[in-house]
């Protein structure tokens, strides 16, 4: 992903991405052909998730240290 794609992920899309990977490999819905793909992508989505909500820790942080 390039920065560009990065600043413009929404944690909320990503979420939603990953819950349905999530429940297509629940409910066996993945091909065999595809699951190296989708898992691959739910790696990605997780990591994305994971760096969007700590880069909000921090400004969170950041921002109340005054307080």
């Amino acid at each position: 992903m390039t920065k560009k794609d990065k600043k413009q992920f929404s944690y909320e899309k990503g979420l939603e991405e990953l819950e349905e990977i999530r429940l297509m490999l629940e409910e066996n819905k993945i091909p065999i052909d595809d699951l190296i793909e989708k898992v691959k992508r739910a790696k990605e989505l997780y990591q994305e998730c994971f760096e969007k909500l700590r880069s909000v820790e921090v400004v969170i942080e950041k921002e109340t240290d005054d307080v």
